[in-house]
């Protein structure tokens, strides 16, 4: 019986030494998430104002979204869309509800304050070739 007890007070001692040093090691482990590196990723206003174009056939068009497959890579690509996005066809402005689906686009998008990419400008066909000067 007396050993019985001597193991149940070794292994209540361990326990209380154990609880108290849970504590003490935890926040060593927490020590490489503190902060901010300075170098991880860059600030949103880096890329502010950049347009990219990407060319794909179109897919869905609703007055919140553009979803075009992209030439390229195959990828499906979402865009956002509001009232100032432009839809144009050889330079002349159209509606919307004029573009056939399965038609080749080009999208003109930036970022958005959310980081997803907004449509600026949406045209339809082949683009015009800049003039070789």
């Amino acid at each position: 019986m007396r050993t019985h007890q001597k193991y149940s007070g070794i292994a209540a001692c361990a326990l209380v030494a154990l609880v108290l040093a849970a504590p003490i090691a935890l926040p060593g482990q927490m020590r490489g998430r503190r902060g901010n590196s300075s170098g991880a990723t860059p600030h949103p206003e880096a890329f502010k104002g950049v347009v990219a174009t990407f060319r794909g056939t179109l897919k869905k068009l609703t007055k919140k979204e553009i979803v075009i497959d992209l030439v390229d890579s195959h990828e499906l690509m979402t865009f956002r869309r509001n009232k100032s996005t432009k839809f144009l066809d050889n330079d002349a402005g159209i509606k919307p509800g004029a573009i056939d689906f399965e038609s080749v686009v080009s999208v003109d998008a930036s970022e958005d304050v959310d980081l997803k990419l907004m449509a600026i400008r949406v045209s339809v066909g082949t683009p015009k070739k800049a003039d070789a000067k």
